[in-house]
C-alpha cells in the first residue's frame, strides 16, 4: 500500500522483484521468518499496544506517503539515523511495539544469520530498511557477533 501511495507499483516492490528474479534464476528462497510468525507478533501486543498502532496508523493515513517517500530517500542517502528516527515516530514510537517488531526480530535474525554465515555458502539477505538501521540494526548486531559488515551503493 504504501508503494502504491508514492507512485510505486506493488510489482516494483523489492520483495517482489527480488522473488521474480531469484525463482527465474532457479535459486533457493528462505524465509527468515513466516506470514504466520509475523502476524502472531501483533497478536502477541497487549490490546493498549495493538490500539495504539491502529490510532496512529489512522492519525498519520494523510502524511503517510510523504514519509515513506522521506524514508527511501534516507535509505537512498545511507542516512541510516534519519531512516530510524522517521521509521521509530510511526507505529513503533511505542516501547513494546518497537521491540516486537523491529528490535526483538534483528535479535533474532541476526542470531540465525549468523549460523547460516557460519556455513560459508554465498547467502543474499532482504529486509526492510528500517532493520538495517541503529544500534540495534542488522549489521550491528551481525557485526557485533564478527561478521564483516559493508554497505554497497
Amino acid at each position: 500500500a504504501a508503494n502504491a501511495e508514492v507512485g510505486l507499483s506493488a510489482d516494483a516492490g523489492v520483495d517482489a522483484v527480488l522473488r521474480r528474479r531469484f525463482a527465474e534464476a532457479g535459486k533457493p528462497i528462505m524465509g527468515l521468518e513466516t506470514a504466520q510468525g509475523q502476524l502472531a507478533l501483533f497478536d502477541a501486543l497487549a490490546p493498549a499496544d495493538q490500539q495504539a498502532m491502529l490510532e496512529r496508523s489512522i492519525d498519520d493515513f494523510d502524511r503517510a506517503a510523504a514519509d515513506y517517500r522521506a524514508m527511501l530517500d534516507d535509505w537512498a542517502a545511507g542516512d541510516g539515523d534519519g531512516l530510524l528516527d522517521r521509521a521509530v515516530r510511526g507505529i513503533l514510537a511505542r516501547p513494546a511495539v518497537r521491540q516486537a517488531l523491529l528490535d526483538g526480530r534483528n535479535r533474532a535474525w541476526a542470531a540465525e544469520l549468523t549460523d547460516r554465515l557460519r556455513s560459508r555458502r554465498t547467502i543474499f539477505v532482504a529486509v526492510g530498511a528500517a532493520h538495517l538501521a541503529g544500534p540495534v540494526g542488522l549489521p550491528a548486531l551481525l557485526a557485533a557477533r564478527g561478521a564483516t559488515v559493508r554497505r554497497l551503493q
